[in-house]
Parts: C-alpha cells; structure tokens; sequence
C-alpha cells in the first residue's frame, strides 16, 4: 500500500521500527502498543485514501449510483457524483441506446440510467427472441 500510496501521491504509512515492535508489543510495553495503535489508526486513513482514488478502475465495484433514489439524474457508478460530462459515442445494446458519460469527480466512465430511444423509435425496434 506504501509504495502504491507513493506512485498516486497520497499519504505514506508511518514508519516504526518493525519486527522489535511486535516483540515488544506481544510481551505486552503499553508504549509499544500505543505506537502500534496509531500505526493502525494511520493504515486505515490512509486506504481509505487509496480505496477513494482507485475505485474507479476496480472492474466488480458495486455500482454506487444504483442506491440513489433520484429518477431525474444519472450518477456515477463509482462515487454517486452527479457532476457528469457526455461522451460522444451512445452505449447501445439490441434493445436500446444510452448516453454515455465520465464523471467529472473520480473520472469513472458509465451510462445513463434512462435510455435514448423514444416511444416510437421503439416500436420499430428488431430485436431476436431466443426459442
């Protein structure tokens, strides 16, 4: 995590002395447990830091904008942001076509949650129904 934090510029691990800590701290020195619990406090701070920046390209990431209850705007999958820019290119499947975007705040990509297409242009649509 230090050296992933290190590439990304993000807060680094604290540093301690390593293995005599534990010793010390398995024999029970109250101030080598305190050091350790800071040392932890600080691991979690920081991998939330790191969670936060690399969601956006973690493939089977929950999809945050689906726990939104708000019908009228599109959120990104990864952070639930609403700050969403258009792409050109729509997202389209055999049965629709979506606009896609990339979230402005964490730079993930996804589509809009409502589709394209228009009642009419819908009833034209040829689609193949498996047998």
């Amino acid at each position: 995590m230090d050296y992933v934090n290190q590439l990304l510029s993000l807060p680094r691990k604290t540093e301690h002395e390593g293995f005599p800590l534990w010793e010390r701290c398995y024999a029970g020195d109250q101030a080598s447990l305190n050091i350790m619990e800071d040392y932890n406090i600080g691991d979690v701070k920081i991998l939330e830091d790191t969670y936060l920046r690399i969601r956006s390209w973690i493939k089977p990431h929950p999809n945050l904008g689906l726990f939104i209850l708000d019908e009228h705007d599109s959120h990104c999958p990864s952070c639930g942001h609403t700050d969403l820019q258009e792409q050109g290119k729509p997202y389209v499947t055999t049965a629709n076509r979506y606009t896609q975007f990339r979230c402005n705040n964490c730079g993930s990509t996804g589509k809009k949650r409502l589709n394209d297409v228009t009642i009419k242009q819908r009833r034209n649509l040829l689609m193949s129904i498996p047998k």
